[in-house]
């Protein structure tokens, strides 16, 4: 019995990181662009987890043009831990994207890599040679890991050499280890589950992503067809289910939209919504005044703030989250020892704003970049990055 109620109390309610398939709103969150990560706790709506200031952090001016970059949307995501992790961070989920991006195919697995930019996980021309691709384009989809198998699905119907022809809706199993092959499931076996499911006839349209139930390891989907079901989650459970508690109304989205990528963690896993910063625009001229607002704070609590002229990652020792910043930077290391962190008081919507002052940039610079973090004091957890750009 002693064991029983430990085993319950071990047991967490359900989490979920997503990307929309367009922008849309949730009831704390104004926009949330298509490229966004939300994470959902059941029994809540979501909110944003990596915004784009984030991902203008991670990435940088890749292509030169003298913007911060963001990805051409979000196809697919999972679960996908680093080796010697302590606790999950954005950097525990592996991704495609919706447009080819700095070298990386629209069909590449893909994670931030720690400190800025992403890694190359698995390949687009590593699985088109396992599958034997005849015709059409290699596009992932959807995508589930479960070591050592990765599910997927693609985008577009293609030709095969190994499985034939395949379906946008067909779910593939590829075992990474042995490079073995298989087809789990074909568009109308997912199609028969939802029909079972909602009691009625329907066209899925396309499968538009994947995941593993965290308590009972049920393979997960949702579609692009019905559009008043194309957020809700499916189960593969008992011939087709909706998930209860994870249908398209639980999200709390004020505009409607898709799921378009759908990745639950596993069990003993957690990420709390975290505190986010953002401004109305990613750069600024020096001078300029530059409002940085937060929200998703303890409501009448305190955010303090700190910034850095390098990136860095460091999982922290004192909250929840991790350190962005890098702790070496002479910028850090002068705010940090003169405890100059900018406590803001948070009003009753956990929301704050910061004032910042973008300095004047030395003659040889025509640009520099200034990545910000702040703590929810409450809560002692950190928000994702913000960087802007003083141009």
């Amino acid at each position: 019995m002693i064991g029983l109620i430990f085993t319950l109390f071990l047991i967490q309610d359900p989490v979920a990181v997503a990307s929309a398939t367009r922008s849309t709103t949730l009831p704390q969150d104004d926009l949330v662009l298509d490229e966004a990560w939300i994470v959902r706790h059941e029994g809540r709506a979501g909110g944003v987890l990596w915004p784009q200031g984030a991902w203008n952090h991670q990435l940088l001016d890749a292509d030169g043009d003298g913007l911060n970059d963001l990805p051409p949307g979000i196809d697919a995501l999972t679960w996908f831990p680093r080796s010697g992790r302590a606790q999950a961070t954005a950097c525990d989920f592996a991704f495609s994207t919706e447009g080819s991006y700095q070298g990386f195919l629209d069909g590449d697995l893909l994670r931030m890599t720690p400190g800025g930019g992403l890694e190359l996980l698995y390949s687009e021309d590593q699985i088109e040679q396992l599958l034997g691709l005849l015709s059409g384009s290699m596009d992932l989809d959807a995508v589930a890991y479960r070591d050592p198998l990765l599910y997927f699905s693609l985008r577009d119907g293609v030709d095969t050499q190994q499985l034939g022809p395949l379906d946008d809706g067909d779910v593939l199993r590829l075992d990474l280890t042995t490079g073995g092959v298989d087809r789990p499931f074909r568009e109308q076996d997912l199609e028969a589950m939802v029909v079972q499911a909602l009691g009625t006839s329907v066209s899925i349209g396309d499968v538009r992503s994947l995941s593993f139930h965290p308590h009972s390891g049920e393979l997960l989907f949702s579609i692009q067809s019905p559009s008043d079901h194309d957020a809700s989650v499916f189960s593969t459970a008992g011939g087709g289910a909706l998930l209860a508690q994870w249908e398209e109304g639980d999200w709390g989205f004020l505009v409607a939209t898709e799921l378009d990528a759908l990745a639950f963690l596993p069990d003993g896993e957690t990420l709390p919504q975290p505190p986010i910063l953002a401004v109305d625009s990613p750069s600024a001229a020096p001078g300029e005044l530059v409002y940085l607002r937060g929200r998703h704070g303890t409501p009448h609590g305190t955010m303090k703030g700190i910034y850095a002229r390098r990136r860095g990652f460091q999982e922290s020792p004192w909250a929840s989250g991790a350190i962005f910043l890098d702790q070496e930077d002479a910028l850090y290391q002068f705010r940090w020892t003169n405890h100059i962190f900018l406590p803001t008081a948070l009003d009753g919507a956990g929301e704050a704003v910061f004032e910042w002052t973008a300095p004047d940039l030395p003659p040889q610079f025509s640009h520099l970049d200034f990545h910000f973090q702040v703590l929810d004091v409450a809560s002692m957890i950190l928000s994702p990055p913000l960087t802007v750009r003083v141009q």
